[in-house]
C-alpha cells in the first residue's frame, strides 16, 4: 500500500505525525519514533509564557531602579539561553532523522517571539507549528478581539519566514468555520484540530485545584472528526487531526473525512512508540480489504462535501428519536 501523503507541501512517508510533547523533547526519543514508523515529528513547544515566567523568577529581588542596566542584560541573556537550547534541539533533530521536523511555539501574543521563527528556519526546521493559547476569560473582551490576535499572528509570521506554518487551535470559537476560513486565507498552510489544553479538577477532600488527566480519551476524537469533515475541501489549508486517536480505525476515520495527517500523542504515551507500527499495519490491512492502493484514493470521501446532511443538526434530532 502507498501510505505517502503531502502535508503543507512536505512529503511524508505516511500520515502519522507525533505531536508536540515530551515525546519529542530530545534526540534519542525522536530517533526512536522515526525507527518505529513516524511520518514526521512536531518538537516539544517553546513556551512564550514559560520563558517570561522563568526570566522573572530568576530576577526576583533585583532592584530595577538601581540595577536597570544589569536587569535588562540578565533578562535578555536568560531568554537567549532558553532559545539556544531549543535551537540546538531543532538543529540536531534535522541532522539525525530523515523525516520532516516541525518546530513549535506555544504563544499567547503576537509579540517579540515572532523573531524566533527566523532562527528555526535558519537551523533547518522543515515547518513551524504555532500552538496558540488565549483563554477567553476577560468579560470585556469580545470574540472578534480574540480572533483578531490569531489573524495578526499568522499575518506577521508569514511575512518573516518562508517555511510552511501550521496553526494548532482550540474548538472554542463562536464562529469556528469562519475563523478557520480566515486563517487559511491569511496564509496558514495547515490547521491542527484540535488542541487539548490543560484541564483542571478539584480534590474535594483537600479542597485544592489539581490537574485533570493529561491524556485524551478515545471519544474525544469525534469533535475534530466532525469539524474536519465540515471544512475539508472548502478551505485551502491542509487539515491535521489530533486528540483522542488511539488506533488504526481512528486514523482511517480522520483520513476519510479529509485530514492530511493524524497526530498521535496519548496513544504513544500509554502504549509506547511501537504502537505507531501497529497502527500503520492496521491501516494497510484496511486499505487492502477495501481495494485502496493509496491514501488519496479514499481521503475525504466521507467529508461534508459528499455527506452534507449527515453532519448537520438533523443528525441530532435522529439521535434523540432513536432512544
Amino acid at each position: 500500500m502507498n501510505l505517502s501523503t503531502k502535508y503543507m507541501g512536505l512529503e511524508l512517508k505516511n500520515p502519522l505525525v507525533v505531536s508536540s510533547s515530551s515525546l519529542t523533547s530530545d534526540i534519542d526519543k525522536i530517533v526512536e519514533l522515526e525507527k518505529n514508523g513516524a511520518g514526521a515529528v512536531v518538537l516539544r513547544s517553546l513556551f512564550e509564557e514559560q520563558i517570561i515566567a522563568d526570566t522573572e523568577k530568576m530576577l526576583e529581588g533585583v532592584d530595577t531602579d538601581m540595577h536597570a542596566e544589569a536587569f535588562d542584560w540578565f533578562s535578555r541573556s536568560t531568554q537567549r539561553h532558553m532559545m539556544d537550547e531549543y535551537l540546538k534541539l531543532v538543529e540536531s533533530a534535522v541532522k539525525k532523522v530523515s523525516i520532516p521536523v516541525i518546530a513549535s511555539i506555544n504563544c499567547a501574543t503576537d509579540g517579540k517571539w515572532i523573531e524566533y521563527a527566523k532562527m528555526f528556519e535558519k537551523v533547518g526546521a522543515d515547518a513551524l507549528e504555532l500552538n496558540i493559547f488565549i483563554q477567553a476569560d476577560d468579560l470585556k473582551k469580545t470574540s472578534q478581539e480574540i480572533e483578531s490576535v490569531y489573524v495578526s499572528i499568522i499575518k506577521k509570521i508569514k511575512k518573516e519566514i518562508s517555511i510552511p506554518v501550521a496553526m494548532k487551535l482550540s474548538a472554542h470559537f463562536t464562529g469556528l468555520t469562519n475563523v478557520l476560513s480566515k486563517l487559511s486565507k491569511e496564509g496558514a498552510d495547515a490547521l491542527v484540530l484540535f488542541n487539548r489544553y490543560f484541564r483542571v479538577d478539584i480534590d474535594i477532600e483537600n479542597l485544592k485545584v489539581i490537574s485533570a488527566s493529561m491524556h485524551s480519551c478515545e471519544n474525544e476524537m469525534q469533535v475534530p472528526m466532525k469539524w474536519i469533515a465540515l471544512v475539508a475541501g472548502k478551505i485551502k489549508a491542509d487539515l491535521s487531526a489530533t486528540t483522542g486517536i488511539y488506533d488504526y480505525e481512528g486514523v482511517v476515520k480522520m483520513l476519510l473525512v479529509g485530514a492530511s495527517t493524524v497526530q498521535l500523542c496519548s496513544a504513544i504515551y500509554k502504549k509506547g512508540p511501537e504502537e505507531i507500527g501497529k497502527i500503520l499495519s492496521g491501516l494497510e490491512r484496511w486499505m487492502e480489504e477495501h481495494n485502496y492502493s493509496s491514501i488519496d484514493d479514499f481521503r475525504g470521501i466521507m467529508s461534508a462535501e459528499n455527506e452534507e446532511t449527515s453532519y448537520k443538526r438533523t443528525q441530532y434530532v435522529k439521535t434523540l428519536t432513536s432512544f
